[in-house]
């Protein structure tokens, strides 16, 4: 699990960062948390391109 602090997610540019949109109605329980492109928060080069989840993928300390 990555951390990051609220400090560095304010850096983060929006164009990055958003809330889960369940449109097909896949992860309803995902609804309103944040996500982020691997890119930004993660150095793991197997997630590269891939959207980071609030509390699967990263926690905000």
């Amino acid at each position: 699990m990555i951390e990051i602090s609220k400090e560095q997610w304010n850096l983060i540019e929006n164009a990055y960062k958003g809330k889960w949109q369940d449109y097909y109605n896949e992860h309803p329980e995902w609804v309103g948390r944040k996500v982020v492109m691997s890119g930004i928060i993660s150095k793991d080069s197997h997630e590269l391109g891939t959207l980071l989840i609030e509390g699967i993928h990263f926690v905000i300390i």
